[in-house]
């Protein structure tokens, strides 16, 4: 998508892609198929077409047309560059909206890497787990048979919007299985084998954990299995095309996928024959247990409930806290809740925007509006905070509302350095 004045323009075969996804006109112009769309709808069109599963670059003018006109270069063509760069997985940045509809907003970008095992016919496999617009890092090592389904288990589970993997790889069959049996976009990209080779993966974690204050993660990094090594190098590798390795910036953030007793760890075929996340009929989410349940208000709340069925409790005791948590909700919700269920429905999507503050992709205007948010919800979790104490019993959201004021103490400290006015009206990237 290219910049011209105030549309945004695609040439050649790109042209002829946009015409037919976004059912909008192609015509000829000196010797190349263009399109166009207006620029405040750009946003629109971009979620758009990564939700199809295209990779979408943005090319930005760096000059304006009174800077040129009074320059050395009013008579040459405008100079534009690449200024940002789309998938669906790394759907972060100042051309999207914190506030609208969040089904095509980020997902899940899994690494695969497989190597030797000691068992016959069978292969290591490495996975490393990435979601930039809020921040999870998860990563796994198993064995892989050709009778097993552990890989395809944990693709029902995680439900990856992109995969990438080694060129030549053996899980490519089952990667291509998942694609086809889902209507939601996956995108599949073949890397060169090298990329996943571990030596150069460990030397670009090295070297990237070694910067100042991630020096102390370098330990970290000798700790992780070799082929999860590889993945997570290939990863870094590839989010650095779109600005977003600051993701991977804490390793302490990098955890295992649960594989602790309190969890159940749900097959593949368990996952399909129950329509937890996809139906049987086209693999849409639609009529699935998960789209009947969904009543939350927030994104993040649909995220936690996804992970919830994903992997359901098996600890009785965690059961019974949870049980008494949500009756607990149900008995006040009419006196005590009913005002911060109000609230949270007409929040801006916070999760997404500090992840779009931590990779330096926001708006003045969308930081302004999230830290609003934040001391909105630490004032009214301190004013509502005696009546939440006095008429909840359940130690589990006691823990949980008495911590989110604790964490929020010093928003307002970051609050004040912003003037209102001036945030609303600039619109460049902070």
């Amino acid at each position: 998508m290219v910049e011209c004045g105030y549309r945004f323009r695609f040439f050649g075969e790109d042209a002829e892609i946009a015409a037919k996804e976004l059912r909008i006109m192609c015509s000829q112009s000196h010797n190349f198929m263009t399109a166009s769309v207006p620029s405040y709808r750009v946003h629109v069109h971009l979620e758009h077409l990564v939700q199809k599963g295209y990779k979408v670059g943005i090319v930005r003018q760096t000059e304006s047309a009174a800077l040129k006109l009074v320059g050395d270069s009013k008579s040459s063509v405008f100079s534009r560059e690449l200024s940002s760069l789309f998938t669906r997985s790394t759907l972060v940045g100042e051309d999207l909206p914190l506030i609208g509809d969040d089904a095509t907003s980020g997902g899940y970008l899994m690494s695969i890497c497989e190597t030797k095992s000691p068992v016959l016919n069978h292969v290591l496999v490495g996975i490393v787990v990435v979601q930039p617009t809020t921040g999870d890092v998860l990563y796994d090592c198993f064995d892989e048979s050709p009778h097993s389904c552990e890989l395809e288990q944990r693709l029902e589970f995680l439900r990856p919007v992109e995969v990438i993997l080694p060129e030549g790889s053996t899980m490519h069959n089952t990667v291509a299985q998942y694609q086809s049996s889902s209507r939601d976009g996956v995108r599949v990209e073949c890397l060169r084998r090298t990329e996943f080779d571990f030596s150069p993966c460990l030397g670009s974690l090295m070297d990237f954990y070694a910067d100042g204050e991630r020096a102390s993660d370098l330990k970290r990094v000798f700790e992780l299995p070799p082929v999860v090594v590889s993945c997570l190098g290939a990863v870094l590798h590839y989010l650095k095309a779109f600005h977003l390795e600051a993701v991977l910036s804490d390793l302490s953030h990098i955890v295992p996928m649960s594989r602790s007793c309190t969890m159940m760890q749900l097959p593949a075929p368990a996952l399909k024959r129950l329509e937890i996340f996809r139906n049987s009929v086209d693999g849409s989410s639609r009529g699935s247990l998960f789209m009947f349940l969904r009543r939350t208000v927030t994104s993040f709340g649909g995220q936690l409930l996804e992970s919830w069925l994903g992997q359901p409790l098996c600890d009785v005791g965690t059961i019974v806290d949870r049980q008494n948590a949500v009756e607990e909700i149900l008995t006040l919700g009419a006196s005590t809740f009913c005002e911060l269920k109000k609230f949270m429905s007409r929040m801006p999507n916070v999760q997404r925007g500090l992840c779009a503050i931590l990779h330096k992709k926001v708006k003045p205007c969308d930081v302004f509006s999230t830290l609003l948010s934040l001391s909105s919800v630490s004032k009214l979790l301190n004013r509502l905070s005696g009546d939440l104490c006095a008429d909840i019993k359940s130690s589990a959201l006691k823990e949980c509302f008495a911590g989110i004021p604790q964490l929020l103490r010093n928003i307002n400290n970051y609050l004040d350095l912003l003037d209102e006015d001036s945030a609303k009206m600039t619109r460049q990237t902070y």
